[in-house]
């Protein structure tokens, strides 16, 4: 039976083992595998960087789901703005409002530390992430185009 008690944390080296199964889990949802020493140095350079933060959900010391956020500089706000990247949460763990905490802990941390705004992009086709994030009051932008170029 799952629990509702969610502890969330900021990502320490120290959790890397509990993470890479949801990370890994994480990638083949979005159809890349890759070895897990491959996951695992990855990890590790998020997690040692200042540029990044990484939150982990966890029920009974079980990682269940995290969100990734990289840390920019907004120039004419002259503030941090941080572009939330990445979120997964288990698909045992769906539907009890773990993403929805997730960002609730996201926003009082970002406050906490002074951040202009945090931005996300997500795919015009996934409607459950289109709902979670208006209901947490992210506003979509008409007056903007997100452009991308592979460039490796």
């Amino acid at each position: 039976m799952k629990s509702n008690q969610v502890e969330i944390k900021p990502a320490s080296l120290l959790h890397i083992d509990k993470i890479l199964p949801l990370f890994s889990s994480y990638a083949k949802f979005s159809n890349i595998v890759r070895d897990e020493e491959s996951y695992r140095e990855f990890l590790t350079q998020q997690i040692n960087s200042e540029n990044t933060l990484i939150l982990v959900a966890f029920i009974e010391q079980k990682a269940v789901a995290f969100l990734q956020v990289f840390k920019v500089h907004s120039t004419l706000a002259m503030k941090q703005s941080w572009l939330l990247n990445d979120l997964f949460v288990d698909i045992q763990y769906r539907r009890i409002k773990i993403a929805t905490k997730l960002i609730q802990f996201l926003f009082e941390f970002a406050q906490a530390n002074k951040v202009f705004s945090v931005k996300l992009t997500t795919e015009k086709t996934n409607f459950a992430a289109i709902s979670l994030y208006q209901s947490q009051s992210f506003e979509q932008i008409d007056s903007h185009y997100i452009f991308s170029k592979k460039v490796n």
